[in-house]
């Protein structure tokens, strides 16, 4: 375990311990669009005191049980978890989420405006979300395997365009679900909140915090390998 300095990346931080991407969602620091930053960096772009943030990192490793590191070993393993984890639970939450988003919306959108325009981004996200998976799977995932394999290879240039397109499609969903955050101004609860308007925040509150480490492990460790593969070729 390393020890934990202002100069390391946060990917780095993040990939040996996935339970810092919880500790960086909590404190509002960016850790799945670029890794690269330091801690420093991304302290001072957040505002916030490093030895504190250091602190925090320190003091949830000692009171939790900790996740595993990201899996690195290879691209396949890291597509398979990827898949396993992150493509499966979308699956499974994102029609739920979409109903439970229209019945608050349905109930309590007379007082609350905020839920209208909640429902209109989350049907943004939804269908965005299923693109992507199935463009991943169907596509993507298939030919990063194939050159991991070394069945195919592709002109850097153009592969390059892939992998931007790639995190092109990342960005703009996390920016939907940014504006979510924001439009419910951190998913607080109102007083008149029921237990379905609570369900509903905490989901919508996890998913967020799902696609983080999700596209984290895209961006900052599938796609930098896939891109300093492709130098070699």
């Amino acid at each position: 375990m390393l020890t934990i300095n202002a100069e390391m990346p946060i990917g780095l931080l993040v990939t040996e311990q996935l339970d810092r991407a919880r500790i960086f969602d909590r404190l509002g620091i960016d850790f799945y669009s670029d890794g690269s930053r330091s801690l420093l960096e991304a302290c001072t772009e957040a505002d916030l005191d490093p030895d504190r943030v250091i602190a925090a990192l320190h003091e949830a490793k000692s009171n939790s049980e900790t996740q595993p590191a990201v899996v690195t070993d290879s691209i396949s393993a890291l597509i398979r978890d990827i898949t396993d984890t992150h493509h499966s639970y979308l699956r499974r939450v994102l029609p739920r989420l979409e109903e439970l988003v229209l019945k608050i919306k349905r109930v309590h959108g007379d007082n609350h405006d905020e839920l209208c325009k909640l429902a209109d981004l989350f049907q943004r996200v939804r269908p965005a979300m299923e693109a992507h998976l199935a463009k991943e799977e169907e596509g993507f995932f298939p030919l990063c395997l194939d050159l991991e394999a070394g069945k195919t290879t592709f002109p850097a240039d153009g592969f390059a365009e892939q992998i931007a397109a790639h995190r092109t499609e990342h960005t703009e969903v996390t920016d939907l679900l940014d504006q979510m955050r924001e439009l419910t101004e951190g998913y607080s609860l109102p007083e008149d909140a029921c237990n379905t308007y609570q369900m509903t925040f905490n989901a919508l509150a996890a998913l967020e915090a799902d696609m983080h480490v999700h596209v984290f492990k895209e961006n900052h460790v599938l796609l930098a390998q896939l891109a300093e593969m492709t130098k070699t070729k």
